[in-house]
């Protein structure tokens, strides 16, 4: 069982080491802003926990000729925690990701779901600075800075622009 408040925190903390300096006074204000925002908000922590996949893109994703769900493949981050947490790779799915959101009529959860996005690419930007991937972790900085940018226009993407 993942406590995400545990978990989030550990990240901004490893963040302001890491990641930080690599940001301009602002972005980092905007982060932090955004943290907050999140760990005081009751809502994002009243949830019935749930199995997640962790890693629900659409390349794991197998459909038949009918585009019945046929498949899912990798289950190497699996936890328990929040299920609104898989929906951040949902946006690939485009129209029917629309129309859930639509239908969940809940005010909330793009911000919740751009908050995990939000760590979502300080967690990449970790793994490009580890892995000596400076492709992977210049990816990942834009799409934070695009992120904290468009924050307020209430859209779910993967890659901002």
């Amino acid at each position: 069982v993942v406590d995400l408040k545990k978990h989030f925190n550990k990240l901004l903390i490893k963040s302001r080491k890491k990641i930080f300096p690599s940001l301009k006074q602002e972005e980092i204000k905007e982060v932090e802003k955004r943290f907050k925002e999140y760990f005081n908000n009751k809502y994002n922590f009243n949830y019935k926990k749930s199995v997640l996949h962790a890693d629900f893109t659409i390349d794991h994703i197998f459909v038949d000729k009918n585009n019945k769900l046929s498949g899912v493949i990798d289950f190497g981050d699996t936890g328990i925690a929040d299920p609104d947490y898989d929906l951040i790779y949902l946006p690939e799915f485009d129209e029917p990701f629309k129309d859930y959101l639509k239908n969940r009529k809940d005010k909330n959860l793009i911000r919740k779901l751009n908050f995990y996005l939000l760590t979502a690419d300080l967690q990449g930007m970790f793994y490009g600075l580890e892995s000596e991937n400076k492709k992977k972790f210049k990816r990942d900085i834009k799409d934070l800075k695009n992120r904290l940018k468009n924050w307020e226009l209430g859209k779910v993407e993967i890659h901002p622009k």
